[in-house]
């Protein structure tokens, strides 16, 4: 692209930063913040690949240790470098043995450096072109975890702003999508997989789930498989009654057997997990991690449902990919099982129900796929639906308008109150799920009969969010997602409504929690006691924490059950962890609500008492109610500042009297 290749030269698109002469573009690539920008990012993809040239000299070289400045120099004279790259000790030697990787402005000049060879401090270079999947050298992860490069396609976006939304969209999932050959490499690897084990199983059988067969997948991406191994079979010396585990354990001793690194390396069991997994590392991929179970095949059946849907509308596509990549990059979903994070399946299955709840709908419900198949059932679930439907949409909605309105969709989700059901194909109410008779939904009848015949457990319904499986009925996917999560997610829905396209994916950090688990409520105390601490907490989760009927409002930051008094001073609770607020937070949240309980247990001598910590301004109290006594209110607050002035001042009166 040779305007591309012309801003490159004034301008380094991973810094963002422009340059105004040959000099300071020079200083720039050679200087630390380009160094440490580039360090985690592929040196060659994408249109930028034939420009690269990947230099590695002979031992000799690294101990004549020639200095950045003067390879740059040597390497300058073959063209225009828009990109340097090299690692050096802290001594700013260059690491024995690593590889210089050099970007020029043409690839006519590449070409040239590669045919003609150099010489850099009197040493022949090795010269050859980057791997094309850009992971060559040091930046070879092992994992295969960076192969999205967000700095570049931020830089992008930017600098194509001008462009229509559904344009960036169409571009965006073509660069963060598994291309064919990359699809196709998967397959070919699982069925060279199932021919390995099948040595030893012969009825075994390999498939993968996920994002790589729902077509979602990005590069780098995890692969996620499930092996079919018959205990019954007259070959495979397992007990007729093996579990998961037992499977997990024989098929992974076959793996480490088969001494087939490039197949799997680095194997790991967890087989006390509640489902038993092997994880291990597909060299053939170039790094990628593999987690096989031995469950259920539902999960591929689910798997296939969600590449149905993806290739029934386009648009459906690009919304799901460009979602997926925005919580992503916002830490709102993830396979990282933190439960302030969805799962990828969890937002993947909401967005398909929102496309479904349209008016025309977007994409059918999965009632309507499996009423033209006969049932095909995987345990006692119907996991049936027709793969060939014709499917066409009356909806005119483009890209763009559709992911404008799932994030005021999702900025007002009444979860509170609905359960998505991609089964029926929009938000149903909870109560309709939890009680038979408040459902009126025929696709729901088999779900009642299995729980009514005790075969399945009810779906838990209590969870802040609920997102029911398509086929297992009985299964929340959301089960884990917490209040806080969920509260995040609508806001950061809320500020995407009328956020410019290209700012959209600026990354936002997810703020670690630290601190000990807070003792349960009413802990050490008497009925009455908890009964307060009930009361108290009622009022911090509605945001009023008052202590009369005309209370104070309590920050969002402070709405956490632990800033109820639990037996202790909330500044030593603050300072063990369990609360993640400095101590002038604490006092201005809690100053006007918990004046009046001080004063109230100063003038009755049995229902608080002062805790002093070594530190005379370290004060707290500690709320110890006894019987059924209720915490005071209606105090004025003259009558509090006039109490603690007179405690203060009868306080310095006696320490002025002991000094005497």
């Amino acid at each position: 692209m040779p305007e591309q290749a012309a801003m490159s030269a004034s301008w380094c698109r991973f810094c963002d930063v422009r340059h105004t002469s040959d000099g300071a573009a020079r200083e720039h690539l050679l200087g630390k913040s380009h160094q440490r920008k580039v360090a985690e990012l592929p040196p060659a993809t994408g249109d930028a690949a034939p420009r690269c040239v990947a230099l590695k000299g002979p031992s000799s070289f690294y101990g004549a240790n020639p200095s950045p400045m003067e390879i740059f120099q040597r390497l300058e004279t073959s063209g225009k470098i828009v990109d340097f790259r090299f690692r050096t000790r802290p001594d700013k030697t260059l690491v024995r043995g690593s590889t210089i990787h050099v970007e020029f402005e043409t690839t006519c000049e590449a070409e040239t450096l590669l045919s003609s060879g150099t010489l850099i401090a009197g040493h022949q270079m090795e010269l050859s072109r980057p791997r094309a999947n850009g992971r060559s050298g040091h930046h070879l992860r092992q994992d295969a975890s960076e192969a999205v490069q967000h700095e570049a396609l931020l830089s992008w976006l930017w600098r194509q702003r001008s462009r229509c939304a559904d344009e960036l969209m169409v571009w965006l999932a073509g660069q963060l999508l598994l291309t064919p050959a990359e699809h196709d490499q998967r397959v070919r690897f699982c069925l060279e997989l199932q021919a390995e084990l099948r040595a030893r199983f012969r009825t075994c059988l390999v498939q993968a789930f996920g994002s790589s067969v729902s077509g979602l997948g990005f590069h780098g991406c995890d692969l996620d498989l499930y092996a079919y191994i018959d205990a019954n079979a007259p070959d495979a010396g397992l007990p007729t009654d093996a579990d998961e585990a037992d499977r997990a354990r024989a098929v992974a001793a076959v793996l480490q057997g088969m001494r087939r690194p490039d197949l799997c390396s680095r194997l790991v069991r967890i087989l006390q997990a509640r489902v038993p997994i092997i994880k291990f590392c597909a060299r053939r991929l170039g790094g990628v991690r593999c987690d096989m179970s031995f469950r259920s095949p539902m999960s591929c059946q689910n798997s296939r449902l969600v590449g149905w849907f993806m290739k029934a509308d386009q648009r459906a596509r690009l919304v799901a990919v460009t979602l997926r990549y925005w919580a992503n990059r916002h830490h709102v979903a993830g396979g990282d099982h933190n439960p302030r994070k969805m799962s990828s399946y969890c937002l993947t299955l909401l967005v398909i129900t929102f496309l479904q709840q349209l008016d025309p709908p977007l994409l059918p419900s999965v009632a309507w796929l499996q009423a033209q198949v006969p049932e095909v059932l995987i345990g006692p679930w119907n996991a049936a639906f027709a793969l060939g439907a014709p499917w066409r949409s009356a909806n005119q909605s483009t890209a763009s308008g559709l992911l404008r309105h799932f994030f005021r969709y999702g900025a007002d989700l009444q979860s509170e109150r609905l359960a998505v059901c991609p089964l029926v194909g929009r938000a149903v109410p909870r109560e309709q799920l939890a009680d038979r008779q408040h459902c009126y939904l025929p696709e729901l009848r088999r779900y009642f009969g299995l729980v009514a015949d005790h075969q399945v457990a009810p779906l838990d319904a209590g969870t802040p969010l609920v997102v029911q499986d398509p086929f297992e009925l009985d299964f929340n996917v959301a089960r884990n997602y917490s209040q806080e999560g969920l509260d995040r997610f609508r806001e950061c829905c809320a500020r995407a409504v009328t956020m410019p396209f290209h700012e959209l994916f600026e990354e936002e950090p997810l703020m670690k929690t630290r601190g000990k688990k807070a003792p349960p409520a009413g802990a050490g105390r008497t009925d009455g006691g908890a009964e307060a601490v009930s009361r108290k907490r009622e009022r911090l989760v509605s945001g009023d924490a008052s202590a009369g009927e005309a209370g104070t409002k309590v920050p969002r930051s402070a709405e956490f059950p632990e800033t109820a008094r639990r037996g202790r001073s909330v500044e030593s609770t603050a300072e063990r962890g369990t609360l993640e607020l400095g101590r002038g937070d604490v006092d201005a949240a809690h100053e006007e609500s918990s004046s009046a309980e001080r004063v109230s247990g100063l003038a009755k001598g049995d229902g608080a008492q002062l805790s002093q910590r070594g530190d005379s301004d370290a004060k707290g109290v500690m709320w110890n109610s006894v019987g059924d006594e209720k915490s005071p209110s209606g105090v004025d607050g003259t009558q509090v500042d006039e109490a603690m002035a007179a405690r203060v001042g009868r306080s310095r009166e006696r320490r002025v009297t002991n000094g005497r």
